[in-house]
């Protein structure tokens, strides 16, 4: 009965991760995302009922407590990432974004298996690549694909091949998993990894999105510089870097790098950005109405909303930043389960990890999540499934595979 029950949960949870990662299963299946997140939840609850007694599923049903009490009470409710829907579908559909992957993850969590989060570290792997492969033809044909995904009308922004918008944002989640898994496993399973690590960052330049463009630059950086071994040897590789990135500006190497960059995405929603980020790296005037002032004017919205009623927040809001957003449209009342729900997320994976790399990658993934809710209007179900499920299982097999390395290595001197 024991193992009827974990290979049926084993089956749920990769049917689910296929529907979300490979685009063309999602859009050729002509099933709702919202059905088969409720299914799949519906299902993985009845089969492990005790996986769901913890402090994060506390929080969890605290947090949609009060947005039901909201929903009662008639009170406006912000969006969620779920568009122009009725209240209540929009409570429906935030929840769906969550509740599925986070019972993948108290179930992994609840039986602590090192064999399960394996299989939960390759699997979703394989279906990336699988869907890496159907649409690199598109890309090679026209490199403005994955970018015109990201606003609708295109061509291609409805192309059941190409992934959807919510997951060209999540892939960033997982890098500093990928890049210690490159750095660490000495066997071939790293070149898997590595093969992940590169083909990612590809879409991620082709997506022209400029905060995962930007957040994954940041963590291949640091897990690169960082020496899980030697605090000094990081703080010397910092140094160094920074050393380096300097005299190339004084060069005007990074000048002639920024002009580069800032022509490749001429034409797309980055464009700005790039002007934006060029003129800041160089330390010239920013221009007037540039992307950091039409961010901070819809941010100001959200916060002008927490003031005009703090404790039960109020309309209108910016739309463009999942933190602010909760904070104006909630107040208090409903943004303070929210921020203690995530970081209980946070606090109970730093758990499921023993070596300081491990959590100090996580740390990484955190800030990104952190970043991201901060900076953006939508934080979807696909990066609720790399921030649960798949980022964990990649540092837990790390782990375990580099402590195998250990232990022989330990046996060999002893022999």
């Amino acid at each position: 009965m024991r193992k009827l029950r974990k290979n049926i949960f084993i089956i749920i949870a990769t049917i689910y991760v296929a529907y979300l990662i490979v685009p063309i299963i999602m859009n050729f299946s002509g099933l709702s995302i919202s059905m088969v997140s409720i299914v799949t939840f519906s299902v993985l609850l009845l089969l492990y009922p005790k996986a769901f007694v913890n402090k994060i599923t506390a929080f969890g049903l605290i947090y949609l407590a009060v947005l039901f009490f909201y929903y009662a009470v008639g009170k406006e409710l912000p969006g969620f990432g779920a568009g122009e829907n009725t209240p209540l579908m929009r409570i429906i559909m935030a929840t769906a974004f969550i509740i599925p992957n986070l019972a993948i993850y108290d179930i992994l969590y609840y039986l602590n298996s090192d064999k399960l989060y394996g299989y939960f570290c390759f699997m979703p792997i394989a279906f990336m690549i699988v869907s890496f492969v159907t649409f690199t033809p598109l890309i090679i044909g026209n490199n403005d694909v994955l970018r015109q995904v990201t606003y609708s009308g295109g061509e291609f922004s409805t192309n059941p091949y190409l992934p959807h918008y919510s997951l060209l944002h999540a892939y960033v989640l997982i890098m500093p998993a990928l890049i210690l898994a490159v750095k660490l496993i000495k066997k071939k399973t790293r070149y898997l990894f590595l093969l992940a690590a590169i083909y990612m960052s590809y879409v991620i330049v082709q997506s022209s999105i400029a905060t995962t463009l930007v957040l994954a630059v940041v963590s291949i950086a640091f897990m690169l510089i960082y020496n899980e071994n030697d605090t000094g040897k990081s703080m010397l590789r910092a140094v160094m870097f920074v050393g380096l990135f300097f005299v190339l500006i004084m060069v005007g190497i990074v000048d002639s790098i920024m002009n580069s960059i800032v022509d490749y995405y001429e034409g797309t929603a980055s464009e700005g950005k790039m002007y934006m980020f060029r003129d800041m790296l160089l330390g010239n005037e920013l221009q007037s109405g540039n992307s950091l002032d039409n961010r901070s004017n819809l941010h100001a919205i959200s916060i002008n909303a927490f003031y005009a009623n703090p404790f039960f927040g109020s309309a209108p809001l910016g739309g463009h930043s999942c933190l602010l957003d909760r904070l104006g449209g909630l107040g208090l009342f409903g943004f303070i389960p929210y921020v203690v729900f995530l970081f209980s997320v946070f606090q109970e994976t730093l758990r499921l990890f023993r070596s300081k790399s491990s959590k100090v990658a996580f740390y990484v993934v955190s800030f990104s999540v952190l970043l991201m809710l901060y900076e953006k209007g939508l934080f979807g179900q696909e990066s609720w499934l790399l921030l649960l499920v798949l980022a964990p299982s990649i540092l837990r097999y790390v782990e375990n595979k580099t402590q195998d390395n250990a232990i022989s290595k330990n046996i060999s001197c002893i022999e």
